[in-house]
């Protein structure tokens, strides 16, 4: 049920699309994918484990790219080689080694596909970010 709004008052739903909409044409949503990237170079700034869950191997990669830039645009160039992709056409000794990275403290971030999920304890991690 609507409340009785005073005349020539404006009705409260007209008050939230307007400020949804000012704060939309403000700050546009770029794609899902900068965001992840965004969102992983944030976790590697703050020195956290963190992984980036891809749908495919191409958005494994392109993630990783972007997080690299993302990490040398803002500052933090010594960063971008503690961010690594783990995907399935990789030799299997390359992904054990990116494991071991993660997992010793070498490495802050991957962006990976489901292959990770198989052997990963994620009580060591400290973030997961799918997409």
């Amino acid at each position: 049920m609507r409340a009785k709004t005073k005349a020539g008052a404006v009705p409260e739903d007209a008050r939230d699309a307007a400020l949804v909409a000012s704060v939309r044409s403000k700050a546009p949503r770029s794609s899902p994918i900068v965001e992840v990237a965004a969102l992983l170079a944030e976790c590697v700034r703050h020195d956290l484990k963190c992984i980036a869950f891809c749908k495919t191997k191409k958005l494994c990669e392109l993630v990783l790219r972007y997080c690299r830039e993302i990490l040398r645009d803002t500052g933090a160039a010594h960063l971008a080689d503690s961010v690594a992709a783990y995907r399935g056409g990789y030799a299997a000794v390359d992904r054990r080694a990116v494991e071991g990275a993660l997992f010793g403290g070498a490495l802050r971030g991957v962006a990976a596909t489901n292959a990770l999920e198989l052997g990963v304890d994620v009580g060591n991690l400290d973030c997961t970010l799918p997409i």
